[in-house]
């Protein structure tokens, strides 16, 4: 068996639970906590499926052995998860800076805290993606990391296009209510 094979073997086993399950059928609506832990769930297995996708991509573009990905994608689910939290930090934030600069009196002082806040959650997500890249640069080849950082971004890009998308579809269907409305924590 070659190696992609392997490699895309282990890549379904990771993601297949995610693959398998679709939505949960409506018998009746949800009830408030009902509906906030399905989305969660939702969440992740989106956040399931985009990894995968992801693993698949770097698989293919850095051509990786097995070893390699068994060290890679791990260590990139790591740090995604701790994106995602300094992600669920910010969204409060940006929602009551948004609504003190809409208010017919912007604080000045409350303003330049919030400012503050966000500055200080920018700086820790740098520090993390920094923190990730030497992380992962420990386990690619030279080669392997170049293709990385070529790569990477346009990945991600691709990523947010598609939850741009599906969120302004789930707006439009009114299936989601606006952001300021906690239904979207997406970092």
């Amino acid at each position: 068996m070659g190696t992609y094979a392997r490699v895309s073997g282990l890549l379904l086993l990771l993601a297949g639970p995610a693959l398998a399950e679709g939505p949960r059928p409506a018998a009746q609506p949800a009830q408030p906590g009902e509906r906030k832990a399905e989305k969660e769930r939702l969440r992740e297995q989106i956040i399931d499926k985009l990894r995968a996708e992801r693993a698949w991509k770097l698989t293919e573009a850095l051509k990786l052995d097995e070893p390699t990905a068994a060290k890679l994608f791990p260590l990139l689910a790591k740090f995604d998860d701790q994106e995602r939290a300094i992600g669920k930090e910010r969204g409060p934030i940006v929602r009551e800076l948004r609504d003190v600069l809409d208010g017919p009196h912007p604080d000045a002082n409350r303003i330049n805290g919030l400012v503050e806040r966000l500055m200080s959650i920018r700086t820790r997500r740098q520090a993390l993606e920094a923190e990730k890249l030497a992380a992962v640069r420990k386990v690619l080849t030279p080669a392997q990391m170049g293709k990385l950082m070529l790569l990477a971004p346009r990945i991600d890009e691709g990523f947010r296009e598609r939850i741009r998308e599906a969120v302004q579809s789930a707006r439009k269907t009114g299936e989601l209510r606006r952001a300021g409305s906690d239904d979207l924590a997406w970092p």
